[in-house]
């Protein structure tokens, strides 16, 4: 049983969540657990992965599930010690799996990791953000506030 799940949140993006899906399975750690958590208002993603990605863990909820209800879903749901969820508008480096997996390892008694993003714009073009603003290699934030 791999140590990492990655969640792939979708919702009505069928056309971004497969460059999503793409960059989860280009990894070059392949040892981890894929799921998508579709709650979109139309079937796109489910045709999507049916056609292209069968062999992917989907699991469809309601269209009305809120962003943190559907989280905490997820949250509760794996299987596995680790869960990293991500949306259908992001893309993961081809060593996003070995990068976390490394973190995991130096600081495994961290209660969330997080890092930077390739962010999938209107035009279907990727753009690269520092969405902690943070150009350290590791953060370690120690109280609330920070």
């Amino acid at each position: 049983m791999p140590k990492l799940s990655i969640v792939i949140h979708c919702h009505n993006r069928a056309a971004y969540a497969k460059y999503a899906i793409e960059s989860a399975l280009q990894q070059t750690n392949r040892d981890f657990k894929l799921v998508i958590s579709d709650n979109s208002t139309n079937d796109e993603t489910w045709d999507l992965v049916r056609a292209q990605f069968p062999q992917i863990d989907y699991h469809r909820r309601p269209s009305t599930l809120p962003a943190i209800e559907h989280f905490n879903l997820n949250i509760a749901e794996a299987d596995t010690d680790f869960v990293c969820l991500f949306h259908d508008d992001d893309l993961m480096t081809p060593s996003f799996v070995d990068a976390m997996l490394k973190t995991i390892d130096e600081h495994p008694y961290a209660v969330a990791y997080s890092c930077n993003a390739h962010v999938i714009n209107g035009d279907g073009a990727t753009t690269t953000g520092k969405c902690f603003e943070s150009s350290d290699s590791y953060v370690v934030i120690n109280t609330p506030r920070a």
